[in-house]
């Protein structure tokens, strides 16, 4: 878990999974808020089981404030 300062003071909270797959079940199991996701993961998101994926419309840092958001890490395929 990182915790990332910005300049807009919202307070990020990082959760690491090992694949884009596992960032979208943390977001299931309410371990993740959210995930930045390509067009395809959206469609693999929408054969979940009980998922309620959304598209949030975020236009700056202080919407994310207080949320959860996971990626697979620094120079890998999501995130970063």
């Amino acid at each position: 878990m990182l915790e990332v300062p910005t300049k807009s003071k919202a307070q990020l909270e990082c959760v690491a999974a090992r694949d884009r797959v596992e960032c979208l079940y943390q977001v299931q199991q309410r371990q993740a808020d959210l995930v930045p996701v390509d067009p395809e993961d959206m469609y693999y998101a929408s054969k979940i089981p009980n998922q309620d994926f959304v598209d949030l419309p975020i236009n700056n840092l202080d919407q994310l404030k207080g949320l959860k958001s996971c990626h697979t890490g620094v120079n890998r395929n999501v995130g970063y």
